[in-house]
């Protein structure tokens, strides 16, 4: 995948964000919450030792912060404490 699909697949998924959002479809808390199970369910998978092949070719902190970025309006802020 080259910049220019990156950059598609990023402007597709706020599209469809907006669209959820507009249309009172899913709410940011819905949005939010399958986002976390998603990546809850990645944690699990390598804690287990799940595809670590896979899990361990991807910085997955680093791709959960952008697609909470790409699914969050006004920024996405990080609170873990």
């Amino acid at each position: 995948m080259d910049n220019n699909d990156m950059m598609a697949a990023k402007l597709s998924v706020t599209a469809l964000r907006n669209a959820l959002l507009a249309k009172k479809v899913l709410s940011q808390e819905e949005i939010d919450h399958a986002v976390g199970d998603i990546f809850a369910k990645i944690a699990l998978d390598k804690t287990l030792g799940a595809r670590t092949e896979l899990l361990d070719a991807f910085d997955v902190p680093k791709i959960e912060r952008s697609v909470r970025a790409m699914l969050h309006p006004g920024g996405y802020r990080e609170t873990r404490s």
